[in-house]
């Protein structure tokens, strides 16, 4: 791990403009530890592209005291970031939107459920949410103020919370999934996925795509 540690401070202080990490998580590895990040990986004057992906064995989803990687808790600062593919983690966006004046595309993927994932900013044009986890707790939910977002990618969310978007005036395409078809089998659906809500805040979108299981809950609610 150390070793792993000196490599990746060693990039970090080249001046790398793309950097992708792809990292295992075996669960059912007793003696795998978390992956500590260094500092220096989050404060690159240089760095354009930041991918970090996550791949675990058996399909199985990390639980909130599982989580493989440690982030810095101190804020990062990446001045020429314009893309971002990242896990959500406690407190990330107070960590990490801050230092990044010019992100212009932002992959979210929630393994977690009961959060409220909260993303605003200005800069940000592109932006896809994955959602990997099924929750029945309303307390799970999605809120989206990008003043100036572009093309937004909701995809697989299976969350009983709110969705809230700000009224996206500059949006050219939207992709909606919302999977609620788990909820309709097991009669556990008790208040209506904001649907309506979100087609009025994306008004103004040109190209709009609503996957199957989203128009099987629209058609339910009408």
């Amino acid at each position: 791990m150390l070793r792993l540690r000196s490599v990746l401070c060693d990039a970090a202080r080249l001046t790398i403009e793309e950097m992708e990490l792809e990292l295992d998580f075996d669960r059912q590895n007793l003696y795998q530890q978390a992956m500590s990040l260094p500092h220096s990986l989050f404060t690159s004057d240089s760095l354009t592209s930041l991918e970090l992906n996550m791949k675990f064995m058996l399909y199985e989803n990390p639980e909130p005291d599982e989580f493989p990687i440690e982030f810095p808790s101190s804020t990062w600062r990446l001045p020429s970031l314009k893309t971002l593919h990242i896990e959500w983690f406690q407190d990330w966006e107070q960590l990490i939107l801050p230092g990044c004046p010019v992100l212009e595309e932002l992959i979210l993927r929630c393994r977690r459920s009961y959060i409220t994932i909260s993303i605003a900013s200005a800069s940000i044009q592109r932006l896809t949410v994955e959602c990997l986890f099924m929750s029945d707790n309303p307390s799970t939910s999605l809120e989206i103020n990008c003043s100036n977002l572009q093309s937004l990618n909701i995809s697989n969310w299976r969350g009983r919370g709110d969705i809230q978007v700000c009224d996206l005036y500059s949006l050219a395409e939207a992709n909606i999934d919302i999977n609620c078809r788990d909820y309709f089998r097991q009669s556990r659906w008790t208040r209506n996925p904001p649907i309506p809500e979100i087609l009025e805040s994306i008004r103004h979108v040109k190209s709009l795509r609503l996957t199957s299981s989203t128009l099987e809950v629209y058609v339910y609610l009408c």
